[in-house]
């Protein structure tokens, strides 16, 4: 094929299940254009057909009312005979899918960027009135200079009857869809948010969250089930960076965050507050050391998986997570019982503590459980006690029990004092006195109980990055203090969060006595500036210092006022002064005279 339309065919870009890109030559303008295709013919049912013509011209008319550098821009669209295409503008660079498949993992900070561009044009487009409704790592494009590209705007709902082709495809890729859109529900663009959380677990741990062989499972697990922490996958990212992804990926629209920008923003602040983490590549996590050795596991067993079969190492993961969880209630449970078991210990001591032991006046002979005892009651005040009459016995030896000390009794040695009468042993027919305690006697005294641990509190030793920021905690005035910082906090659950001008606000929970030493990472509020000139080439200098960039170039700003000046040999310079604001993305163009 050589012509398409008016373009000149120069080769293949890519091919896939409906159609092939082409790179192409528009002549009329000698500029180079992308050209995505699509045949109709291999479709027998005129529905489909029309359907599929129908999408095209959605595609067109949505990506042609967005003017924005991250979404890739729409020239010209027709139909050849049963051929339809789209011309677009060509980009230089490979996907996030290409990227995503190489052996060596994209940078943390690589990572971080990616996903601020695309949600960045991702809320553009939504502010437009535009959702995707594909989001995918084959439809992002990152460009030689860095800039990152969306493609494919605007694909249509479609009905479940045109969901699947004769060629097994589906019409938007189920594995980053959401919810909503796999069941044929209204979507909005908390759907494309959704997708946008998939592409993020994929990039930080190297596994899609949902995997099925077969549709029907997949879409249920879309619906129904939650992804594997990631923390599980990636052993550097902090539990943090699951409640971020959690939120994205609720099931329902409203839980979600309310743009792509804020999701970024809280995942940028969840990834850096671990100082050491890393993204993983596709399928690293396969080869990870495992917790538990299983005896059916055969060396190369993990190695020997393919990348994208895994069936085997969910149903796994599940595995372990169930285990875990039943040892995690099985401890609270034995601590429960403990503590109860402890807390009778204590009633009891207390009990016997309280009251003193008494030892009575004995009499009779032994039996097989010990001798026979008849108690003396207490006398009143003022009154003699009534004599207690021993129980009928045969004649026997006697049983003396001597007269307890003082320290038994737990009473004072001055309230002990007898009456002169010496204590005689006693025989069958005669009664003795009791011994009678104090009146006014008093328990020993009992200690104070310790409180258990995780009611104790603590000196807690906060830091943040960079330091100087303003402290507060749980949300109360009095507690503000400036980093590097402490404060003695009682045990529980607290919160903490810190400002400082040019940086974005930082929030954390935290446990006491569990955690004393918070550290809080605050990134700066940053913005985006493009400087594009024509002719290219040209030196930048921003504030008056020159940059190693000549454009076209992008630049990572501070929140504030820039001068940016174009100078290039032979030519006129210019220069424009821009405010820069966090999260956003400014596109210069300078057009040179000489």
């Amino acid at each position: 094929m050589e012509h398409i339309g008016r373009y000149q065919i120069q080769g293949e870009i890519g091919r896939g299940a409906m159609g092939v890109v082409y790179r192409a030559l528009d002549p009329a303008i000698g500029r180079t254009v992308a050209i995505k295709t699509i045949r109709l013919d291999v479709y027998d049912d005129p529905d489909t057909q029309a359907h599929l013509r129908e999408r095209f011209l959605n595609e067109a008319r949505s990506a042609g009312i967005l003017s924005h550098p991250g979404i890739v821009t729409i020239y010209d669209v027709g139909q050849e005979s049963n051929l339809a295409y789209i011309a677009m503008e060509f980009v230089n660079g490979p996907t996030l899918e290409q990227l995503l498949s190489r052996k060596q993992p994209l940078d943390g900070i690589t990572v971080l960027r990616i996903l601020k561009e695309m949600a960045a044009a991702i809320d553009f487009a939504h502010q437009k009135g535009i959702i995707h409704r594909d989001l995918k790592p084959a439809n992002i494009i990152v460009q030689e200079n860095g800039v990152v590209k969306i493609t494919d705007f605007g694909v249509a709902k479609i009905p479940a009857s045109h969901q699947m082709t004769q060629l097994g495809a589906m019409l938007g890729t189920p594995s980053y869809m959401s919810p909503e859109q796999v069941q044929g529900k209204a979507v909005d663009g908390r759907s494309d948010i959704f997708s946008l959380g998939l592409i993020a677990y994929e990039m930080l741990t190297g596994e899609k969250p949902f995997v099925a062989e077969q549709l029907p499972t997949l879409v249920y697990k879309i619906v129904h089930e939650q992804p594997p922490p990631p923390h599980l996958l990636n052993s550097t990212l902090s539990w943090q960076v699951e409640v971020v992804l959690r939120k994205a990926l609720e099931k329902d629209p409203q839980d979600r965050y309310a743009t792509c920008t804020e999701f970024i923003t809280a995942l940028e602040g969840a990834c850096n507050s671990s100082k050491n983490w890393k993204p993983l590549p596709r399928g690293a996590s396969l080869s990870l050391p495992t917790v538990v050795a299983t005896a059916v596991e055969t060396p190369n067993a993990l190695t020997s998986r393919r990348p994208g079969d895994l069936e085997e190492p969910q149903r796994n993961r599940r595995f372990l997570t169930f285990v875990m969880l039943a040892l995690v209630l099985a401890t609270v449970a034995a601590l429960g019982f403990s503590f109860g078991w402890f807390r009778r210990l204590e009633k009891h001591t207390v009990e016997t503590t309280a009251l003193p032991a008494q030892t009575p006046v004995t009499s009779g002979r032994p039996s097989p459980a010990g001798p026979v005892a008849a108690v003396a009651p207490q006398a009143a005040p003022g009154r003699t006690a009534e004599p207690v009459q021993a129980l009928p016995q045969t004649p026997a030896t006697t049983m003396v029990s001597p007269e307890p000390s003082a320290q038994q009794q737990g009473l004072e040695p001055s309230r002990l004092e007898s009456s002169g009468k010496e204590n005689t042993p006693t025989t069958p027919g005669q009664t003795s006195p009791a011994p009678q305690p104090a009146l006014h006697s008093t328990p020993k005294s009992i200690p104070a109980q310790k409180l258990p641990s995780y009611f104790e509190e603590a000196t807690v030793f906060l830091t943040t990055s960079p330091p100087g920021a303003n402290v507060v905690f749980d949300a109360d005035p009095s507690t503000v203090c400036k980093s590097p910082c402490s404060r003695t906090l009682p045990g529980g659950r607290h919160t903490v969060s810190a400002s400082l001008p040019g940086y974005r606000f930082a929030y954390k929970i935290f446990q006491v006595p569990q955690d004393v030493e918070v550290f809080l990472y605050l990134t700066k509020m940053i913005g985006k500036v493009q400087v594009l000139t024509t002719p290219p080439g040209a030196s930048i200098l921003i504030n008056g210092e020159p940059r190693q960039q000549t454009t076209p170039a992008v630049f990572e700003l501070p929140v504030g006022s820039y001068t940016i000046t174009i100078k290039k040999q032979g030519f006129k310079s210019d220069q424009r002064v821009v405010n820069v604001k966090d999260n956003s993305f400014i596109r210069l163009e300078f057009q040179l005279a000489q």
